[in-house]
């Protein structure tokens, strides 16, 4: 910060302080995935966690004040549900970042909290080049990536946080309606005693 905006150390100061954060984040997914922790269960307003979600996904993609790419639609069909709102948050954070990377360019991408038939489905549906059947049943391995900027973790973080919830996630065989990956976080829906 106290280098002047726009010369060389600056730049390389910026650099530096985001491959240190891109660092602690790879390190906190990898003790997530070989030492999870229990889910400490929480009301969860749907609306507020996928909002959040999105927000954590998108501001290191776009910079302050420039236009989005993406545009984002945000599906709520679910009510108040107990759940462990920061590793919720990661999961689809991890699913909604995906979904942008797989679209460079731009695009849709919809966000949705549905409760079908007792469960809750955090879903992600994208436009992008899709899963090919090859890959699914592999996608969630930990350090299995097909992005040479990928390291792998961020799927079977995905993997984890679903089954601390007594669910899973679900790579679908079919292409969401805007044409690519449904990728789904599935987990027996729990509702918050009425006060």
């Amino acid at each position: 910060r106290r280098l002047e905006p726009g010369g060389k150390e600056h730049h390389y100061a910026r650099r530096v302080v985001e491959s240190v954060a891109g660092a602690e984040e790879v390190l906190a997914s990898m003790l997530t995935l070989a030492r999870p922790e229990q889910a400490t269960p929480e009301a969860i307003d749907p609306a507020a966690l996928l909002a959040e979600s999105v927000r954590a996904a998108l501001e290191p993609r776009v910079a302050a004040g420039a236009p989005c790419p993406w545009r984002v639609e945000q599906v709520v069909e679910a009510p108040r549900f107990l759940g462990d709102r920061v590793k919720l948050r990661q999961a689809l954070r991890n699913l909604v970042a995906n979904a942008l990377d797989v679209q460079p360019d731009g695009g849709p991408v919809r966000v949705s909290a549905l409760a079908v038939e007792g469960e809750l489905r955090l879903r992600v549906e994208d436009a992008g080049p899709g899963v090919p059947a090859t890959l699914r049943a592999r996608v969630l391995d930990p350090f299995f990536t097909t992005r040479p900027e990928g390291c792998g973790l961020g799927l079977a973080l995905v993997g984890t946080i679903a089954g601390l919830h007594g669910g899973r996630v679900d790579v679908l065989s079919r292409r969401s309606e805007l044409g690519g990956a449904v990728f789904q976080i599935a987990f027996p829906l729990a509702q918050p005693p009425t006060p």
